[in-house]
């Protein structure tokens, strides 16, 4: 998986293993500057965190996705629903979220407008 990563992605600035490669418990992490992304069972993505603009999330939705940087109103549009307002967090951002209910919401941190943070959390 991790020559399959790299082809997408670059070169890993950390990478990080556990449990058996032949095993269901096998896990994978790879950090690139303030991304992380985690895959199990042999390379399901569970979980990323994009915390700065060199990805962009959504590409099957959005045509070019959606980066840090971002005006969350970019999401306005989106064919399957529009980002829920969920809460204030201490620091002043806001977080919103797509897709609460199904099992692959996707979490957007954003302040003035402008989206800071994205994370997507797969239900297990």
């Amino acid at each position: 998986n991790y020559d399959k990563f790299v082809s997408v992605f670059g070169k890993p600035d950390t990478y990080i293993s556990s449990g058996n490669p032949n095993d269901d418990d096998f896990c994978e992490t790879y950090e690139i500057g303030e991304n992380s992304f985690a895959f199990s069972d042999n390379g399901y993505l569970n979980y990323f965190e994009l915390g700065d603009n060199r990805f962009s999330a959504l590409t099957k939705f959005i045509k070019g996705g959606v980066r840090l940087g971002d005006k969350i109103s970019k999401l306005d549009n989106i064919k399957y629903g529009k980002p829920k307002f969920l809460n204030k967090m201490e620091d002043g951002e806001l977080r919103y979220v797509l897709w609460e209910s199904s099992y692959d919401p996707v979490y957007f941190h954003v302040k003035d407008g402008i989206i800071l943070r994205i994370v997507y959390s797969a239900a297990m």
